[in-house]
């Protein structure tokens, strides 16, 4: 990405976590922007959940980030992007989706 990055994360379920109680979790660590003023949009495409993150007016200057995370063969998928650009969630799908089949 020439003007930001992206980071993928693979980590075990712990035994007895539930995909409800990651996805709160996942929802929660965008909370501190939503109550800055960030524009929060949530999408589910099934087993992958998606949330873009658009800074407030007057802030045009900070960067927008897309995450979006799946469980897989008892683990947990998770990619997100920082940068100038809105990466569409249903990109973000794809490239967790994909991750996600690479697991062994």
């Amino acid at each position: 990405m020439p003007t930001g990055g992206m980071n993928l994360s693979v980590a075990k379920i712990p035994q007895g976590g539930s995909h409800g109680a990651f996805i709160a979790k996942f929802n929660e660590s965008y909370a501190a922007l939503k109550d800055q003023g960030w524009t929060e949009e949530k999408k589910d495409f099934g087993r992958v959940s998606c949330l873009l993150m658009t800074p407030p007016p007057g802030k045009q200057d900070l960067p927008v980030t897309t995450g979006c995370v799946a469980e897989a063969k008892g683990m947990v998928v998770s990619i997100s992007t920082l940068g100038s650009a809105r990466i569409p969630m249903e990109k973000m799908k794809g490239l967790v989706e994909g991750a996600a089949a690479r697991l062994p």
